[in-house]
Parts: structure tokens; sequence; C-alpha cells
């Protein structure tokens, strides 16, 4: 993908057919915060997804202990180790967990659960079959307490939409959600989970973790009950800071999904780095030589 900002869209569409002309591109617009986004990608052909749709099968296991969330984390990285290959994995801390059960109801989750995991594999049912066999062995081995499988699109289904309602379930806590999508390697997900524990043992904020374990995007949300309060903001902003700050430092991004626009504005330079920085600088002088263009806008000229 390559983000231009504050450009013109017929040049950026034709600095997409200098780029790539091999491929099929297709300019994708979108405006967060006045920031002007161009995507390019290729055709996947679509055998490839059938071929991936002929059995979908995924489980839920709530896993908890001592370690709470952080043992769910260990558990993701036994998976990946042992040379599983999910087609999705996703993990749940225990303040999300704890919102669901009030917003869904007690039956939603077991009592006491912790930390939650959902996998799923797909392929030819034989296989599937096996590889979820050797994964809830696998998950007991980690302290799974309990397993739900779904060997039917329909539980499997049951399953995943217990995942959507997690962001709903945060929302009605009436508390401000400041929502953040990092990403960390994958071998730093466990030290990501044993942070936002020390964060909110020091600040008393609470910090809502889940998401796509099996690719490090984890939304990360600082949960501030009265952020109209300064203070209060402050703290939260402060938390905000110290987040990104530990993600770089341990190899991270900022943003695997939204993008940064002008929330996270001040972060630019030293999220993309200054050979990044540069290349953007380069490109809008290109594109607009004579700064007509959002000045001074993501701190370019």
């Amino acid at each position: 993908m390559l983000r231009l900002y504050g450009a013109p869209q017929g040049r950026l569409a034709a600095a997409v057919a200098l780029f790539a002309p091999q491929w099929r591109a297709e300019a994708q617009w979108k405006s967060r915060g006045a920031e002007t986004l161009l995507a390019v990608h290729a055709d996947t052909p679509t055998g490839l997804k059938k071929a991936a749709q002929s059995l979908r099968s995924s489980f839920g296991a709530d896993v908890y202990g001592a370690g709470d969330t952080s043992l769910a984390a260990a558990a993701v990285q036994r998976i990946l180790n042992s040379g599983h290959l999910p087609s999705a994995l996703e993990i749940t801390d225990s303040f999300t967990l704890r919102a669901a059960r009030n917003y869904l109801g007690d039956s939603a989750l077991p009592s006491g659960c912790r930390g939650h995991l959902i996998v799923e594999v797909d392929g030819r049912q034989p296989a599937v079959r096996e590889e979820l066999d050797s994964l809830c062995t696998l998950l007991e081995e980690c302290g799974a307490t309990g397993i739900l499988r779904a060997d039917t699109e329909a539980e499997a289904e049951a399953i995943w939409q217990l995942r959507r309602e997690f962001s709903y379930s945060l929302k009605a806590t009436g508390m401000t959600k400041l929502n953040e999508d990092i990403v960390i390697p994958r071998s730093r997900l466990v030290a990501l989970v044993e942070f936002c524990e020390a964060l909110n043992r020091e600040t008393g904020l609470d910090i809502a973790c889940f998401g796509h374990s099996g690719d490090g995007n984890i939304h990360t949300n600082i949960m501030v009950d009265d952020y109209a309060n300064p203070e209060k903001k402050a703290l939260a902003d402060a938390c905000v800071d110290r987040l990104f700050h530990w993600v770089l430092a341990h190899g991270g991004a900022i943003t695997g999904e939204h993008g940064i626009g002008l929330a996270k504005a001040k972060w630019f330079r030293k999220a993309v780095g200054e050979g990044a920085y540069h290349l953007h600088e380069l490109v809008k002088s290109a594109l607009d030589p004579k700064n007509l263009l959002n000045p001074g806008k993501m701190g370019l000229p």
C-alpha cells in the first residue's frame, strides 16, 4: 500500500499507473482527518478463496489461571511455535470479558473466565478435524479450562458472533474508549499484555485488549470514565503516548488498520522513520510544487 498525504487525486491515479502498470490498480479515497490515502492492490484468484472455504471450523477456549490474560497470550505463542497456521486467531482480555458478561448476560461466558481465544482452521475435512484435535490437546496443556468446539458452519458462526459483541460490550460500559490499533511482533504479545497490566496498576485506568493475535494487531483501548475531566484526559493521553513509545521500542507499529491521520499526526515522523518521512516530503513536493494542498499538515511542507 502507498499512502500519500494531501495530493490531488488525478495525479495520484497517474502515479499508480507509473508505479504498478502490471496490476489492476484501484484508488480508494478515505477521509480520516483530511488525510488522503491511495491503495494499490492486485486481484486475488477466486479459485483460491473457494478452496479455502471448503470446510471452516472453529473453537473458543477459556484460558485462565494465575497469569490471567498472559496465559492466553502464552498459548498463542505455543500454537504458532508448534507449527499450526490457523486462518484466524483472536485473543480477548479479562476487562473485555467482564464487559461482555455484563452486556450479554452471565450465560455468555463462563464465570471466572479471564482470558479467551478463538482459533479457526480451514481446509480439507480430514485435515481440519485432525488439526482441531491437536489444537484442543495443546490448549489443554496450556491451561485451558473450557473448550467449545464447532464442527459446523452454524456452530462456528455462534462463536464469531460473541467476538463481534466485544466492541459493543465496551461501548456499553459508558466509558470513553481511546481505541488504538497497534501492531507488535507476535513474539512480543505476552510482553504487551504485561505492559498494559502494569500500566493499569500504575494509573488506575482500565485497558481493554482484544483482537487479531495471529498477526499481532491488537486493539488496545484506554478506558476513561470521565474524559471531559482535564486531569483524567491528561492521564489517558499520557497513557497513549507511553503505549506508542513502548510499541515502537519493541519493533511494532502504532497503526495496523486505520492509518496515521490527525489524531496521530504528532507521531507520524517517529512512526515511519526518517527515510520514509523524507520520501513523503519528496512525493509531496513533486506532486504539489507550489505547496497549495494542506500546507503544513502531517508536519510536511
